[in-house]
């Protein structure tokens, strides 16, 4: 576990060399940013809820790439022989890529928050620490939830592919036709009924619920957590198992 962590806070370092990561975030600041000046020139009524919105349009599509990214840039770069069969056993690698993807999840969350806050700060010039810091806690926490389960699905399709276009286009996809796909179901179907309740609060539809606004309920986290540990079983299953 010790060498896991080690591997992983690396990799981290190694990630945030990259100009990649960082033209994302700032790509995603600076809209957030112009839309707020927008909004400034017709002025409604906002809460520290307002600009949380902006930021999620392209942190969430940041969420779903970079664990596609991470799980197959070894695959890409040939060099997941070296990786998957040096010192370090498979789960171990896994476990360190996963522990990188939850942090940038925290970076991420973190830096979602901060924004939306310090922009309804300088809109109302009401600068408090409870304001500055407000619901940072619960959205780490979602943030967390949300790269767990999304960091699985993208490593069972990793290892089923071994390929990062594959594994990129197929996570955008699955979570692109997901949305369309579950808004036809459910016009056919009676929304008070506990299937149509179970279609609208899948995992997929989670994910973008949380990101884009911050509503994730505690059956929603558990939800999260378990099918997101069910999902990174199999892929420690479908790494061992196969032949690199």
């Amino acid at each position: 576990m010790n060498r896991a962590i080690r591997v992983s806070i690396l990799e981290v370092k190694q990630l945030f060399k990259r100009y990649g990561i960082w033209l994302s975030v700032f790509i995603a600041v600076m809209y957030t940013i112009l839309i707020y000046l927008k909004k400034s020139m017709y002025p409604s009524p906002s809460d520290l809820d307002t600009y949380y919105d902006y930021f999620g349009d392209i942190s969430y599509y940041i969420i779903l790439i970079m664990p596609s990214f991470i799980v197959s840039r070894e695959f890409s770069l040939k060099t997941s022989r070296i990786i998957f069969t040096g010192s370090l056993s498979r789960t171990n690698i896994v476990l360190s890529k996963l522990l990188t993807l939850l942090l940038i999840g925290c970076i991420v969350g973190t830096i979602h928050r901060l924004l939306a806050n310090l922009l309804w700060i300088i809109e109302h010039n009401k600068f408090t620490l409870v304001n500055l810091t407000h619901d940072i806690l619960i959205n780490i926490i979602n943030y967390l939830l949300i790269s767990f389960f999304v960091s699985g699905l993208s490593f069972i399709i990793g290892f089923i592919t071994f390929s990062q276009i594959a594994t990129i286009v197929t996570i955008i996809s699955v979570f692109s036709f997901e949305g369309i796909i579950r808004g036809i179901i459910l016009v056919k179907l009676d929304a008070t009924t506990r299937l149509a309740f179970w279609i609208r609060e899948n995992p997929l539809a989670l994910v973008y619920k949380g990101i884009q606004y911050n509503d994730i309920t505690i059956s929603n986290s558990i939800c999260l957590a378990l099918t997101g540990l069910g999902l990174f079983l199999i892929s420690l299953i479908i790494i061992n198992k196969r032949e690199i």
